[in-house]
């Protein structure tokens, strides 16, 4: 091949680069594609994900209203305290959500459980703690705060939808945990929250 014949294929190829790529050009700006739908099977673990951002849009915008309040709505991801009398026991870490104050109450109960035992362990007579007490305020504590969130799903629309949309989230879910479970996977509904 001579240098003109050379030279003559690389312009020719290079004209014919720019010309599939200005014609592709133009038939991607003609053709307009209005929609693509693609559909597959979610896992679990997305749905779970998603389910956990809905609760915390919900919490957020309940929050902006009861910041700094015993209302205040709190989530921690941790381990649960050992249980050497419960077999089968969860180790893992877990998310845990609860307002301010049933945070404190369920932290005090647990302390005043623990001085006990530790006193009783140690030969010392231990005061047991007062589950009357925490029951009744835990239970008058979660009246007043469905009060709350009542209200806000009244007054507030972005609430409302916020929260209605992390309800059909949540039904969805457990609906596909459960089926899950019925197609034979024994583990589905332990390991819900792992995923």
């Amino acid at each position: 091949m001579t240098k003109e014949s050379a030279s003559s294929a690389r312009l020719s190829a290079v004209l014919t680069v720019f010309f599939l790529i200005a014609n592709h050009q133009s038939l991607a700006q003609s053709d307009e594609v209005e929609e693509i739908l693609v559909t597959g099977e979610r896992s679990l673990r997305s749905m779970r994900i998603e389910v956990e951002q809905a609760e915390e849009a919900v919490y957020e915008l309940f929050n902006q209203a009861y910041a700094g309040t015993d209302y205040e709505m709190v989530c921690t991801r941790e381990k649960p305290a050992y249980d050497p009398f419960r077999a089968g026991s969860n180790y893992f870490p877990a998310r845990r959500c609860g307002s301010r104050l049933a945070i404190e109450l369920y932290e005090d109960e647990l302390a005043e459980f623990g001085e006990y035992q530790y006193e009783e362990l140690n030969g010392g007579v231990g005061v047991p703690p007062d589950n009357v007490y925490f029951q009744a305020r835990r239970e008058e504590h979660q009246d007043e705060l469905v009060e709350r969130v009542w209200e806000m799903y009244e007054e507030n629309s972005e609430y409302r939808s916020s929260l209605l949309n992390y309800i059909e989230l949540k039904r969805n879910y457990d609906a596909a945990v459960e089926a899950d479970f019925e197609k034979g996977n024994i583990f589905t509904r332990f390991f819900s929250w792992l995923d």
